[in-house]
């Protein structure tokens, strides 16, 4: 039966069946004429569509070898871990390097000398350096009036008059040159800790402009004196039998002299002549303790720095006064100081003190 006939049917059944919805209806289709013909002979079954052979993708050509890319820049390498100046204790013993951090930046403190005893950073105290130099300068009346004895005196036939720096007895062709006389000067040391605060002295020089015009054989009778409390010489005194009335016994031998360094830094000098006479001159640089020291009593930079002030107490002044002789103009100098001062021990020491 075909597809449309059916439809009619259901469409005619479900109208029939409002009129007469108890009613058993049973009619075929010859009842109601509307049989169809006899049935056509069944098609034959249609040829299964032929499956083609699957054919194998053509393999794509390999592209062009990309070009070599650029080589990475170098990159920084990072401080280990923990190589960083370790807290509070930055750079002391076994604080250099920090653990697993060979090599890192930053390790190593100012002169491999923070945190010495541990104590750096610790309410902002450590090791501190201190360069200073106090200039040369001439003595007041007072300090000539009170200096005590001098190396030399004069005598019934000759006169050392006393000069000061910068002071020369004459001058010949733009050259300034002292005869027979000595040289005063001073030095102010001021403005430093407690003695007792310093741990280190770097350097400790006394540095000199000088010049000395000679033509006698007794060229090396020059002499470099610390007068004062503390008398201490470098350098020669006279030997000639008719300068002997000048030695001052009442200021050697306690005060040497104990080596001859000054002389030796100066009178090898020779830079030239004026007339018959020879001409040395140079900038020495004495250093206090191995040198104008050598051989002394005293034997420490910071004894002469310091004198007699209290090691626990700063240093407010110590006036350190000098005298070259007999032949020799100086022009200027300085005491020069490279020190090392723990600046805990100083608040350390202020504190105890009550500053």
């Amino acid at each position: 039966m075909s597809r449309r006939f059916t439809k009619t049917v259901l469409v005619s059944f479900f109208l029939l069946g409002a009129s007469a919805c108890s009613t058993d209806i049973s009619l075929s289709k010859r009842d109601l004429g509307l049989a169809n013909g006899a049935g056509g002979p069944s098609g034959s079954n249609g040829t299964d569509g032929r499956t083609e052979p699957e054919s194998p993708g053509v393999d794509g050509t390999t592209g062009p070898t990309g070009p070599v890319g650029d080589n990475g820049s170098n990159g920084s390498g990072r401080t280990g871990d923990g190589g960083t100046t370790g807290t509070t204790g930055t750079s002391g013993p076994s604080g250099v390097i920090g653990d697993n951090g060979s090599n890192g930046t930053g390790g190593i403190g100012q002169d491999g000398r923070d945190g010495r005893d541990g104590r750096d950073g610790r309410d902002g105290c450590g090791i501190r350096p201190i360069t200073v130099a106090y200039p040369a300068r001439p003595w007041t009346a007072d300090e000539a009036a009170t200096v005590g004895p001098l190396p030399y005196i004069n005598s019934a036939s000759r006169r050392l008059p006393l000069l000061q720096i910068g002071q020369s007895t004459r001058y010949v062709d733009g050259t300034r040159y002292v005869k027979d006389s000595q040289v005063s000067f001073a030095f102010d040391v001021m403005g430093l800790p407690p003695r007792a605060a310093i741990v280190g002295v770097n350097h400790a020089k006394l540095r000199l402009n000088v010049i000395k015009l000679s033509r006698d054989r007794f060229t090396f009778t020059e002499l470099l004196c610390l007068v004062g409390e503390t008398k201490l010489c470098s350098g020669d005194i006279f030997t000639a039998s008719n300068w002997l009335a000048h030695v001052n016994p009442t200021f050697f031998p306690e005060a040497g002299p104990f080596n001859s360094t000054f002389n030796q830094h100066y009178m090898t000098r020779e830079v030239g002549t004026l007339g018959r006479d020879k001409i040395y001159a140079a900038e020495i640089m004495l250093d206090i303790e191995t040198e104008f020291l050598h051989g002394a009593p005293v034997t420490n930079a910071l004894d002469i720095v310091y004198g007699a002030v209290s090691p626990t107490a700063r240093l407010a002044k110590n006036t350190l006064k000098f005298v070259v002789a007999d032949d020799t103009y100086v022009s200027d100098g300085a005491i020069l100081l490279g020190l090392e001062e723990d600046t805990c021990k100083t608040a350390e020491l202020g504190r105890s003190q009550g500053r």
